[in-house]
């Protein structure tokens, strides 16, 4: 038996006719019926345990990798419980590709494979100069050069604390172009940053962000923060005190995926943001359902009734642009306006 670091022990059992199952339970057993007392106060333990065979395994690496997949699984199932390795499990085969794309994550940050790609939001009404946005999406770049979507390795990086990391690269490569471009001749009125649910809880990213304003001398109202409904709504308290402490600073908020929630409209009184963004499931079916089209007019106008602005993406055809206009939709994003391109340096434009 050893400690491998933190809270977590490993242990190596012999075959010797005991069921290593029946082992794991014991000590599970053992150690939720033991007590822990500080300072007058009693806590109860648990542990979740991981359990491979291993002669599963191509070698200690491998052996420690899918243990440490067995335990987290154990941890999602409810946590105190034993959780057996076997290949044909669906969930642990998930965890295991979610777990390679965790050096693959570190290891594309190290080798600067990460980059910025860029999508227009256009106002629907008024004068387009000027008032032209710009939402910035992250992408990866794989060994070979390939792009990989964020679909593929964004979970992990949810799932293993690896988000703020890469929050973190994201807005400081923002600023450093915002930075960049203010002297250029384009006129773009702000730029939308996505945040995750796990850097709104991260007590010393405002400092983070003030420092960068500092550096790069880049004006607070070109930067508007977009966290999603989900992650707002999960954490209200801490998510309204974040939102403020950066909107004293002078950078402007958007919800995005608004409308996904039981409880949208509720909540949205409580959050002091400056632009809904619709979810793109209500946008792109405006043309053939009722509801949807009813869903954005009802967000829209109680939007405009606390002087929010609204943005609808997903925005794939004329028609449905038109639609929106007719509805009175603030800005629009989607295929229609402009598919994301990526983000060049001025030299790298000058040279295009």
């Amino acid at each position: 038996m050893a400690r491998l670091g933190g809270d977590e022990f490993g242990i190596l059992l012999r075959e010797d006719g005991v069921a290593a199952s029946d082992v794991a339970e014991r000590i599970r057993a053992v150690v939720e019926q033991s007590t822990f007392v500080h300072e007058g106060s009693s806590f109860r333990i648990s542990a979740s345990i991981g359990l491979v065979k291993l002669d599963n395994c191509a070698g200690v690496q491998d052996a420690l990798r899918l243990a440490d997949v067995a335990c987290f699984l154990a941890k999602d199932k409810g946590r105190n419980r034993v959780q057996e390795h076997r290949p044909s499990d669906s969930d642990l085969t998930v965890r295991v590709a979610e777990m390679s794309w965790v050096n693959r994550i570190r290891k594309g940050l190290d080798e600067e494979r990460f980059c910025l790609y860029e999508q227009e939001i256009r106002p629907v009404a008024g004068q387009l100069k000027g008032n032209e946005r710009r939402e910035l999406l992250l992408r990866l770049r794989d060994e070979s050069g390939g792009l990989v979507p964020p679909g593929s390795f964004l979970p992990a990086a949810e799932r293993y604390g690896l988000m703020p990391l890469i929050d973190r690269w994201v807005v400081r490569r923002a600023f450093e172009l915002i930075a960049e471009r203010k002297h250029s001749h384009r006129k773009i009125a702000g730029y939308a940053i996505n945040l995750s649910g796990a850097t709104i809880g991260d007590g010393d990213f405002v400092d983070f962000v003030a420092d960068l304003f500092a550096r790069h001398d880049v004006p607070p109202t070109l930067v508007c923060f977009e966290i999603t409904e989900t992650s707002a709504i999960s954490n209200l308290d801490e998510a309204r005190k974040f939102i403020a402490r950066l909107r004293e600073i002078g950078c402007s908020f958007s919800l995005d995926d608004f409308g996904t929630g039981m409880s949208s409209i509720a909540y949205l009184k409580h959050l002091p943001v400056d632009f809904i963004k619709i979810d793109g499931s209500f946008v792109k079916e405006i043309l053939s359902s009722k509801v949807d089209r009813a869903m954005v007019e009802m967000i829209t106008k109680t939007a405009k009734i606390m002087q929010k602005q609204v943005v609808a993406e997903f925005v794939e055809s004329i028609a449905i642009l038109d639609e929106l206009r007719q509805i009175g939709v603030d800005y629009v994003q989607g295929y229609a306006i402009g598919k994301p391109i990526p983000v060049l340096t001025l030299r790298e434009e000058k040279i295009a």
